[in-house]
């Protein structure tokens, strides 16, 4: 990571990243762009020193009953993370809540436990969101890395309509960052994806 304003997440359409040979680009929905080391040997993290990177969007349906239940543009936001091995029936229970709140301009590269709302896109940024470990079994406490795992997710800012999950990479400690893709919902809520490390 560069120290000067490379450390800084930008808005795509403000400002470009400068690759190091040792990093590479990624693009978290269509305005962030961070840089994140590149993986060079296979290594274990640890889930308790590892963060979450995610985009949230309200559903179309529920963007009106959102602006009447929060019209100081401020509340609180809790997500649900279940995350199992491919293969292995147990799971790390997760939590990452806090307040959110709606602003606007640059993100600081050094700015964590962070939600952001952005009015115009009714979306939630979360940045270096720290877990609460609920619980953990001894073969997940640490990923690694080769692995596949399923991650199953759920969002609520204060309301019953569960947010959607656009963009969800975990990061850990040392910088790299992994995508959670392809996630499926279902009738309760709950959004299913793949991590694969």
């Amino acid at each position: 990571m560069k120290q000067a304003e490379g450390n800084q997440l930008q808005t795509a359409q403000t400002q470009s990243v400068e690759q190091s040979p040792a990093s590479t680009n990624i693009q978290i929905g269509r305005d962030l762009i961070i840089q994140a080391p590149t993986p060079s040997s296979v290594h274990t993290f640890s889930l308790a020193e590892c963060s979450f990177d995610m985009i949230l969007e309200i559903p179309v349906q529920g963007v009106e009953t959102f602006r009447k239940a929060f019209p100081q543009g401020s509340g609180n936001l809790t997500v649900l993370l279940n995350i199992s091995e491919d293969g292995v029936n147990q799971q790390a229970q997760l939590q990452l809540a806090g307040q959110w709140n709606g602003t606007s301009g640059m993100i600081s590269h050094y700015s964590e436990d962070l939600i952001v709302y952005t009015l115009s896109e009714h979306r939630f940024t979360l940045l270096h969101k720290k877990p609460i470990i609920m619980s953990v079994p001894t073969n997940l406490t640490r990923l690694r890395a080769g692995g596949h795992y399923s991650v199953h997710l759920t969002a609520f800012p204060g309301f019953a309509i569960p947010l959607i999950p656009k963009e969800v990479h975990v990061r850990t400690h040392d910088g790299m960052l992994f995508r959670v893709y392809d996630f499926k919902g279902d009738d309760k809520g709950w959004y299913s994806g793949t991590l694969s490390l």
